[in-house]
């Protein structure tokens, strides 16, 4: 199930944690957005570029219609979800908001991103790891199912969050 490409073609309603750090980055309802303006991640922390980069490899040689991590928007299906997120990107820059999206044209995957949050960075058990992260595989305890989608979207509900309970 997790490995399959899906194509948008309903409109399905995710939801986002936007990271941002300046008032002109900040998303409002009803704004349509494209992930292909959204410009590539950058990573600071060396190990997790690296780690990044042997994932991207792996994408582009035996996933290559999967949505890039560099590019993609990181969706959560369900509130459980949504708070991993702003628990990890909580204090990693100035601003963030709790939106509601809906998908407009494009395709997405569901991976686990589990596997990817573990930290090692032995080339050949992150080759292993990347290779079970695009196959599909699950953790059995503690999954953790993100979407990651490359499309257009359309920004529905949008909720600035000042404090970590906010989303509560």
């Amino acid at each position: 199930m997790l490995e399959i490409l899906r194509n948008v073609d309903y409109n399905p309603h995710f939801f986002h944690i936007h990271t941002f750090n300046s008032e002109e980055e900040k998303w409002s309802e009803g704004q349509i957005i494209s992930t292909q303006n959204r410009g590539k991640r950058t990573f600071i922390n060396y190990p997790k570029k690296f780690r990044e980069e042997e994932f991207e490899k792996i994408r582009q040689r035996s996933f290559e219609n999967f949505p890039s991590r560099y590019t993609c928007l990181f969706l959560s299906e369900d509130m459980d979800t949504a708070k991993f997120w702003l628990d990890k990107l909580f204090n990693r820059c100035n601003f963030i908001q709790f939106v509601e999206v809906e998908l407009l044209s494009g395709k997405y995957v569901y991976v686990d991103e589990q596997i990817y949050n573990i930290e090692n960075f032995s080339k050949d058990l992150m080759i292993e790891e990347a290779n079970s992260y695009w196959s599909g595989e699950e953790i059995e305890n503690n999954r953790i199912l993100t979407i990651l989608f490359e499309g257009r979207f359309r920004v529905c509900n949008v909720k600035d969050i000042h404090n970590i309970n906010d989303i509560l």
